[in-house]
Formats: structure tokens, sequence, C-alpha cells
């Protein structure tokens, strides 16, 4: 069934467009205008950086900041971080959530510019985990030469790109490595995988991990961590740098304060976040330092 569920997910094409308004204002709001002080403001996420149960938090919580900031959220669902960059670089959209690694491929091209990111599980930073089955002899990475692995096949994927490096730095391809890979459309599902021995071992989100390791132990307890990757900066929620200034610190001053507010702070709590602080391009250096090598 996990099999099947994997395959299921990675077929779907539809993007979900969902338009939250809990504005008091009597007038329609205009569609989205960068040169109107009452822009509507339209929002891009993936559940490929997520487990997909939490989808609808990201949900509420726009809709809760459109409470906060009086004005229509139009949220947008998207298979993965390239399609939501190449809004970014169209201007079509406002406000994205990225993984780290899609963070630091696009911050040169000028489109969007850090706004804030999660604190979770009192970190301010996160890592890849490389898993293996838990009752499997495997014990460290080299035993995984000639092992079925999955990955998640997006250029952006931080998890991808620590694996890129890793690959590199001992002399191998992937192809050469490994003796087979699935591509898995998120983290969850590769964790799974693992977990039900359709593949010998993943690289995934250290974030995605902990969040199961919470809400779904008993999966985790069928898998180990063999090694982790040096620390980098949480997945950054950007804004397009056509959102007007004042738009923009509003937005950024909402999030910094969520924690403080009680229902906020409920909704924090299911994404497992434990505040948003103001993110620092230095924290992602790391994956800096992965794509020069691997160029």
């Amino acid at each position: 069934m996990m099999v099947l569920y994997g395959c299921r997910s990675f077929s779907e094409n539809k993007d979900e467009r969902i338009i939250i308004d809990f504005s008091d204002q009597d007038s329609k709001i205009p569609q989205p205008n960068h040169n109107d002080s009452s822009q509507k403001l339209v929002v891009a996420f993936t559940d490929a950086n997520t487990p997909k149960e939490t989808f609808i938090y990201y949900e509420e919580l726009f809709g809760y900041l459109s409470q906060k900031l009086n004005c229509e959220i139009e949220f947008n669902r998207y298979k993965n971080d390239q399609e939501i960059m190449q809004l970014l670089a169209h201007n079509a959209i406002d406000i994205a959530f990225l993984s780290s690694g899609a963070y630091v491929m696009g911050k040169e091209k000028d489109n969007f510019e850090l706004l804030v990111a999660p604190q979770c599980y009192n970190k301010l930073y996160c890592q890849s985990y490389i898993i293996v089955y838990g009752f499997s002899a495997i014990s460290n990475f080299v035993d995984l030469e000639g092992k079925s692995f999955a990955v998640m096949d997006q250029t952006t994927n931080t998890s991808k790109i620590f694996m890129d490096h890793k690959l590199r730095t001992l002399g191998f391809t992937w192809s050469r490595f490994f003796s087979s890979t699935l591509n898995a459309s998120s983290c969850d599902i590769a964790v799974r995988l693992v977990s039900k021995q359709v593949v010998e071992g993943a690289c995934v989100d250290g974030l995605t991990y902990e969040y199961m390791a919470v809400h779904y132990p008993e999966i985790i307890s069928r898998v180990k961590v063999i090694e982790k990757s040096v620390n980098w900066g949480t997945p950054p929620l950007v804004v397009s740098t056509k959102m007007l200034i004042g738009m923009r610190q509003k937005l950024k001053k909402v999030l910094l304060s969520l924690h403080n507010d009680p229902k906020g702070k409920e909704i924090l709590m299911k994404l497992s976040i434990d505040q948003f602080f103001e993110g620092n391009g230095d924290n992602y250096k790391p994956i800096e330092a992965f794509i020069r090598f691997t160029n």
C-alpha cells in the first residue's frame, strides 16, 4: 500500500489553489497589484519538503495571517520548489516557503529575499539524515554501496545536494555506488519506504524525521539514523522583491510575534515550529559550499 501511495503521489499534476479571505473589509479586494497598498497576497507552498498532512496547518497559518494583516490571501499548492522558483522569477507570487537548497540556488537572481526562518525543536538549524532499516546490519554509509536507495530527485532538494556532494567526495556517481535508486516525491514517503524495506536506505530532511518521530513513532521505530550532515539554516519563508516595503514589514512583524499570540502559538505547535526568527543568509553557507564543489 505504501508503494502504491508513493507512486500515486509521484503522478499528481494538479495544483491546488485556495483563496482565504477573513478580512473585515466590505468591498471586494482587487487582484494582486504590487503598486496598490490593498494588494492581495499570493502564497506558494509545496508539501514535497514536509509531511503532506501539514498542508492543512499551513492553510490555517495563512488563514490566520489573513486576519492579522486584514487582506485577502490566495494559497497555492505546487509539486516542488522548481515550480515555485519560476513563479518568483516572474513576480507571479508574493510569499513562498522554500527548501534551504532552493533558497541558496535562487537567491542570487534577486527575485526574492529571505524574510524569516522557523526555529524548530529549539534549534535555528537543520540537517539531513541518512537512514536505513532499523534491524539491518548496515551501520555506516559505505555499507550502502551496492544497495537500493530512495532519493528526492529535485535538484534543489537539500538532501539531494548533500548526497551529490558526499558521493562526489568519495569519487562515486549515483549509478556506480547504489544498485538502484527510487525517486520519492517527499521525505516522509522516503522514510516509509525504508521502514517497509522497499529500499535499503534514504537521505531525508531531519525536520521531517523529527516530526515523524513525534507523530509516527511506530514508523520511526523501524528505521535508524547512521549519519547526519553538518548544520545549515532551516527552510526559509521568502518574499518577492516586488512586494511593497510596508506590507513586507507588517508581515515580518506579525510572523516574528506569532509565538506570543495564543492562536498563533497553537498553529505553530501543529507545525512543530517554536517561533519564527529573522533569517540569516550566512546560515546557508554549507549548502553553498556543496553546490560549488559539485558544479
